[in-house]
């Protein structure tokens, strides 16, 4: 993307989040491992409250939330129910301000990437290239691509170290639609 085109992307996502309060919809979650013939598939719901309250809400092929609150993650796997301090754990704590900071926009003014534009027919694309050494240790590349005609994100992709990636694609996105305080809790 030429430079004031870049500028343009960026002005319109800050515009675009600095009123977000919240933010819901579905994903569908694609994990590509080398080592195996096909890629995982999981989907299911997630909900963003402002500033930083996140829930994955996995419905297939299983039940599993995560939720991101208060420094700590509280994780819910078929019933199974268990809480991490984020604070206590700095790779923890990186992660969650990566996905708040993708949602809201924010990430695309770290100084913790080297960040390359492209755009297509339908897509801006934003390639994040890691320079802060925490994040290095879980990602060497973060893709966010954002729909031309509403700047929302459309999908997520996570590449590790070792060149296997997560992709999540988003869909039926929802901005600042009211969200109960009980989908928080598990």
């Amino acid at each position: 993307m030429l430079p004031e085109e870049i500028a343009h992307f960026k002005t319109e996502i800050a515009q675009r989040t600095t009123n977000l309060k919240t933010l819901s919809g579905e994903f569908l979650q694609k994990k590509h491992m080398a080592f195996l013939q096909n890629d995982i598939e999981s989907s299911g719901r997630f909900y963003f409250v402002a500033p930083d309250k996140i829930k994955w809400a996995y419905a297939n092929p299983y039940r599993y939330s995560v939720i991101f609150k208060n420094g700590k993650i509280f994780i819910d796997n078929e019933g199974e129910k268990n809480t991490i301090d984020i604070g206590k754990n700095k790779l923890l704590d990186k992660l969650n301000k990566l996905i708040v900071n993708s949602i809201n926009g924010k990430m695309l003014e770290s100084n913790d990437f080297k960040i390359m534009y492209h755009q297509n027919a339908d897509y801006f694309i934003a390639n994040l290239l890691p320079t802060d050494p925490v994040v290095l240790k879980l990602f060497k590349e973060i893709v966010l691509t954002f729909d031309k005609t509403d700047y929302k994100i459309h999908r997520v992709k996570l590449v590790e170290p070792s060149d296997d990636y997560t992709q999540i694609y988003f869909t039926k996105l929802k901005t600042n639609a009211p969200i109960e305080d009980s989908v928080f809790r598990l």
